[in-house]
């Protein structure tokens, strides 16, 4: 079986709010979505992401702190 473990969808015009489906991404290591219009709350299912070590959201519109669903444990890049 094949796993996801790298996502860059930078540069994407991506809209609206991040899907609560990136959970069901286990295998995430790393999760690019710089540049493109993503607004709202972080969803709180990033927590799930438990091999997640580089995050980069820089300028969209989120809200919310990022250390607040990951937990201050983990030793991750978020950007």
């Amino acid at each position: 079986m094949e796993v996801v473990v790298g996502l860059n969808l930078t540069y994407n015009n991506l809209q609206n709010s991040l899907p609560t489906e990136l959970a069901l991404l286990r295998n995430l290591e790393s999760l690019e979505l710089p540049y493109n219009s993503l607004e709202g709350p972080l969803p709180r299912e990033l927590g799930l992401l438990q091999e997640l070590q580089y995050v980069d959201m820089g300028f969209n519109f989120l809200t919310g702190p990022l250390e607040d669903i990951i937990g201050g444990d983990k030793n991750m890049n978020a950007w």
